[in-house]
């Protein structure tokens, strides 16, 4: 997984969006 990919799925988790 690219850092920038996981970046946004960390944002994801953090606003509550699975």
């Amino acid at each position: 997984m690219l850092d920038v990919e996981k970046e946004e799925w960390v944002k994801g988790l953090i606003n509550g969006d699975f």
